[in-house]
């Protein structure tokens, strides 16, 4: 058997400057088809991040320890919608997910695992696609209403699987 490890990060946004920073990583970890754990730890940015006042979850006090569980920590799984929602396949094809798969980390990383009462959101870390012959980004777009508006009418635009490339600003 061969591990597996599906990962995304947690960024945290200074709430003076706007500015994110990626402060944790939390994976599943285990044997392909037997039963995994997740792991959640600090990265370098934490230490960044704490010096813009980010402080450390309280469940996560320690910024050199590595937390695992067999469950979803109760600090991401209190972001994930419930299944028993009506609207919850709607919601999970709109992430471009099958709402027929339990995936968390999917689900967490294509939302953003967003809440109105702190500063923290989730992303996934790029995958490789073996289709293109590069690298596959979920990601959320900050800042869009401070672009020219002819910017903001061409990503109205945009549709699903649309190539977008990084460019500098």
């Amino acid at each position: 058997m061969t591990e597996m490890t599906k990962t995304i990060f947690v960024a945290w946004q200074d709430p003076a400057q706007r500015r994110f920073y990626p402060v944790a990583r939390l994976a599943l970890v285990g044997e392909d088809g037997g039963a995994g754990w997740y792991e959640f730890a600090y990265i370098g940015g934490a230490k960044e991040a704490s010096e813009h006042g980010f402080q450390p979850f309280l469940a996560f006090p320690s910024l050199t320890e590595v937390y695992r569980s067999r469950e979803l920590f109760p600090l991401f799984a209190n972001r994930l919608t419930s299944p028993s929602r009506m609207d919850y396949p709607q919601y999970v094809e709109r992430l471009g997910l099958d709402p027929n798969v339990e995936a968390p980390l999917d689900i967490l990383g294509r939302s953003g695992g967003l809440r109105a009462t702190d500063a923290v959101e989730l992303f996934p870390m790029p995958a490789r696609d073996p289709q293109i012959g590069g690298y596959t980004s979920y990601f959320l777009v900050h800042g869009i209403g401070d672009l020219p508006q002819v910017f903001q009418q061409r990503i109205v635009q945009l549709r699903p699987n649309e190539v977008l490339l990084p460019v500098f600003d």
